[in-house]
């Protein structure tokens, strides 16, 4: 939802706002959580807390949370991979998403 150095509206959200992440919680890269600093999808980990490169994480024993463009909370467990969370990171790309994945 955002793609480097500029932003979407939500009307620009073709694949549904309950399909799109808009924030995630991230503990494995040093960023400060107020920076206005994004994970980048092209090189990220689609697995939970993966330990050996950028990825969405937590240390929260009940996973880690998104937050889609709709405003819904989703909670995902460490070292889970989603096909669906790795669709759910483009605005446009008109991916299958699996709606039987909470």
């Amino acid at each position: 939802m955002f793609p480097g150095a500029s932003s979407v509206r939500r009307s620009d959200i073709r694949d549904g706002l309950e399909n799109t992440i808009s924030i995630v919680e991230v503990n494995n890269v040093p960023i400060l959580w107020t920076a206005p600093i994004d994970l980048d999808v092209r090189t990220m980990s689609f697995e939970i807390n993966d330990p050996r490169q950028p990825s969405i994480g937590s240390l929260h024993p009940d996973g880690a949370n998104i937050v889609t463009a709709s405003h819904r909370v989703l909670t995902r467990l460490s070292g889970t991979f989603s096909a669906r969370l790795q669709a759910m990171t483009t605005i446009d790309g008109d991916e299958q998403i699996q709606t039987d994945d909470p």
